[in-house]
């Protein structure tokens, strides 16, 4: 759910050139922090939890408009770092197959990024006294609580029109107003935001717990078939 469905040509440049810059930074931090990893053992996990990702990102949940975004899951299983890797993979496999705009690249890949990386993090504490389950399970729906109000918060900066996300395969304008009044399109803005974020929040809580659900799930099972990719699971 947090991910921006929108085509190219929407965003202002000065938006997107920013995503690019924060992401690329953010890329070259994971790299070094990376350079002393075992690459040979590194990259098949990479590429396989890409693969995970993007199976899950392919069978959307019709019924809420929703469909499982597993980077928690990658944060969880390579580390915040790897887990940017991945999800910056993901983003750019799934913008050249036009599911979402190539420029709007940048700033998914902070959005999606931020689940793997935060979700590493709050796993990591949760789990010190909680169990394998709890643990996963609560800090995938607090980290997809995280990244939804991130994206809001983007829509909300970039000032672009919220129906470009709800209905992306139109071309709608973000403002039709010819009056050049800047009160008035900060106030129809905001509405539109405010609106958008009652729509949309109901339906992503019902996603966030089945996101959760699911990324539980696999962790426990991997986790018991497979401890060593998962840290703190007792043998």
């Amino acid at each position: 759910m947090s991910h921006l469905h929108i085509p190219d040509g929407i965003i202002n440049p000065v938006w997107l050139i920013i995503g690019f810059v924060i992401t690329g930074l953010l890329l070259a931090l994971s790299l070094f922090f990376l350079r002393k990893e075992n690459i040979r053992k590194l990259l098949p996990r990479i590429s396989a939890m890409s693969a995970v990702m993007l199976l899950g990102m392919s069978i959307p949940l019709v019924f809420i408009g929703y469909h499982l975004n597993l980077s928690v899951l990658a944060g969880i299983f390579l580390g915040p770092w790897a887990g940017f890797i991945t999800a910056f993979i993901v983003n750019f496999i799934l913008a050249l197959a036009g599911h979402g705009g190539v420029t709007v690249m940048g700033l998914n890949s902070i959005i999606i990024g931020s689940e793997a990386v935060f979700g590493f993090l709050l796993f990591n504490v949760f789990k010190r006294f909680l169990g394998l389950r709890v643990s996963s399970f609560i800090s995938t729906f607090m980290v997809l609580i995280l990244s939804t109000f991130l994206m809001i918060g983007i829509v909300g900066l970039t000032q672009i029109n919220p129906e470009e996300i709800l209905h992306h395969e139109h071309n709608h304008a973000a403002v039709t107003e010819e009056h050049n009044h800047k009160v008035n399109v900060k106030e129809v803005a905001e509405i539109s935001l405010t609106r958008f974020t009652k729509i949309i929040i109901p339906l992503a809580a019902i996603g966030w717990v089945i996101e959760s659900l699911v990324t539980s799930a696999i962790v426990v099972f991997v986790g018991r078939a497979r401890h060593d990719l998962v840290s703190g699971v007792e043998k």
